[in-house]
């Protein structure tokens, strides 16, 4: 027969040098063309692979994953950038894992430490999702439900990144409350009646609704989160947004007597937003019915 089974003499090269071979041929590439290849690859192990004498072709591999790194979320920085920062700046230790870098991201959501610190973290490679010493399960994400100034910038930056929407709060102890639910969305969306009068923090609960809507436009799960909350104790998504709007109402019709132009603008802007978050609400819980 014609097709006969080969021999030994025809079988493939060992696995050892064809490897060999093929990096010789890669690194023989052009620069610009090692550089863009490197462009898709977020991963310092290419140029450390190089041989150090490849000089050149080390810098344009470099110069590529630099690219990667910043590509990975909006605000990125390198994470030879974000080390350097940290170490300055926050004390980094050389060698911090990825794992501590995340319990130090939550650490900062929930102390309200806004984006200077938070992208660098990311940037160096904290983990998104990693929660708190304490409870593994407090994640940076719960601490944006605060309503601290850049918590909703906060909050788009960490789902970018890939933080998960529906982290729920196994332990409610360490959670500041249990009332509040155990998802991001339901901690954003509920008022702890212990903080003072609601007039006093209108800014806040803005804040709190803002990230919501992101928390929303991110994939969180409405009706788990609204289930979830109503087991904590809670009334529902629903009635806490048309308790809101009536009190919004109460004071933009005149109802309450109103502080200046700026508390009026801040209730203008809570109604809106009330209001476009009772629709997506509604039409989530309709949907799952």
């Amino acid at each position: 027969s014609s097709a006969a089974a080969p021999t030994q003499s025809s079988a493939a090269a060992p696995t050892q040098p064809a490897a060999a071979g093929s990096s010789m041929s890669f690194l023989a590439l052009p620069l610009d063309v090692l550089r863009h290849a490197a462009s898709y690859c977020d991963r310092p192990s290419v140029v450390v692979a190089v041989p150090r004498s490849r000089v050149d072709a080390r810098r344009a591999l470099r110069a590529g994953v630099d690219v990667a790194e910043r590509a990975r979320f909006p605000g990125a920085t390198t994470v030879r950038e974000a080390e350097a920062f940290l170490r300055d700046e926050d004390g980094l230790r050389y060698g911090l894992t990825r794992l501590a870098a995340g319990r130090r991201l939550c650490n900062c959501t929930y102390s309200g430490r806004g984006l200077e610190f938070v992208l660098p973290l990311l940037s160096y490679g904290a983990l998104p999702s990693v929660g708190r010493l304490e409870d593994p399960s407090v994640t940076p994400l719960h601490g944006c439900a605060w309503g601290f100034p850049e918590s909703t910038a906060t909050a788009k930056i960490l789902i970018s990144a890939g933080a998960d929407v529906d982290a729920k709060v196994l332990n409610p102890q360490f959670a500041y409350s249990a009332n509040a639910g155990p998802s991001p969305l339901s901690r954003t969306l509920w008022q702890d009646p212990n903080t003072g009068p609601l007039w006093s923090r209108l800014h806040q609960i803005l804040t709190q609704y803002q990230t919501a809507r992101v928390l929303i436009a991110g994939g969180a799960d409405i009706s788990m989160a609204n289930d979830d909350y109503k087991t904590a104790g809670g009334e529902g998504f629903d009635h806490d947004l048309r308790s809101m709007l009536d009190y919004v109402r109460n004071y933009l019709s005149g109802v309450h007597i109103r502080e200046d132009e700026v508390h009026d603008q801040i209730l203008v802007e809570l109604e809106a937003l009330a209001v476009e978050l009772l629709d997506l609400v509604n039409a989530a819980l309709h949907v799952a019915e």
